[in-house]
């Protein structure tokens, strides 16, 4: 048998074998049953052996067609499979993507993701917009939204992303040496504060604390407000007060600076970000693939 032909008449055999028919074969193939007939007997030919016994009522498979089936049937499926991935993946993909993402998605989520979807999907244009808060995502014409839970419209379609986002307590030992470490939530009224607002909203973030199984809010005292994360962690790190940071920024802040976490023993339970998208996209192409990027992220 030439290499070459090692490929020729399987499908044909496959689709006789399966529906038991050359008839049947040849019409889901789009060709005449005796061109199936033809392949089948060079196949034969080729293997030095009958694959079928042939009556004017029934084809069955001989104990060689049996074995035939059985080891390639699986194969061919698996093929089938990884022919379409490729063929997706290279032609399907095009035009942009708009995607609106929280601060604190870009590290554990965005960043990772879109390097495995640039790479996979050359063809499509991403377009990456950071605003914080409650977004009308199609109001301002994004595809897909990544934040916390609480910031995503109802009527959206929401995945959580199985990365918990844990809060910390944060300060530089320079300050906590100078005014003190607090020992319980209500001690942070106290303390000089950073505090967060949403750009475009009046009030500022609330910290949470887990007492006694129960989340309690605190509405922080502090003369310094910012909206952006990365201006929070430069204040803290030049030991402008405390602030409520996720874990990750608190890992990133003691690389380079003398940071610690406090009141450790009241935060709450961890937040999870959601990927999301309008209900009317949710065959987009696009939208799907870059979900599986995401799915494919790990826990760190």
């Amino acid at each position: 048998m030439l290499d070459r032909d090692v490929f020729k008449g399987l499908a044909e055999f496959l689709a006789v074998a399966r529906s038991k028919s050359f008839r049947k074969a040849a019409d889901g193939l789009g060709v005449s049953a005796v061109a199936v007939g033809a392949t089948i007997r060079h196949l034969e030919e080729r293997l030095e052996a009958k694959l079928f016994h042939r009556t004017t009522r029934r084809v069955e498979l001989t104990p060689a067609g049996f074995m035939l089936l059985e080891r390639i049937g699986p194969l061919a499926g698996t093929l089938t499979e990884t022919l379409q991935a490729i063929h997706d993946q290279a032609a399907e993909l095009g035009g942009t993507l708009r995607i609106c993402v929280q601060t604190l998605a870009l590290d554990p989520v965005l960043d990772p993701a879109l390097i495995i979807f640039a790479e996979r999907y050359p063809g499509v244009t991403v377009d990456v917009e950071i605003r914080e808060g409650r977004t009308d995502l199609l109001a301002n014409g994004f595809d897909l939204g990544i934040r916390l839970g609480e910031y995503i419209e109802d009527d959206m379609v929401a995945m959580r992303i199985p990365l918990p986002v844990h809060w910390r307590i944060v300060g530089s030992r320079s300050y906590l040496d100078r005014f003190g470490r607090p020992e319980v939530p209500k001690d942070v009224m106290a303390h000089r504060c950073i505090r967060r607002r949403w750009p475009g909203q009046d009030q500022h973030y609330r910290w949470e604390f887990s007492v006694n199984h129960r989340i309690v809010l605190v509405d922080p005292p502090g003369r310094l407000t910012v909206s952006s994360f990365a201006t929070a962690m430069r204040l803290v790190a030049a030991g402008n007060g405390l602030c409520y940071l996720t874990r990750e920024m608190f890992s990133d802040l003691a690389r380079h600076a003398d940071v610690e976490e406090v009141l450790t023993g009241y935060m709450p339970p961890p937040n999870f970000l959601y990927t999301y998208f309008s209900p009317a996209s949710r065959e987009n192409r696009r939208i799907r693939a870059f979900v599986d990027c995401i799915r494919e992220l790990r826990s760190p």
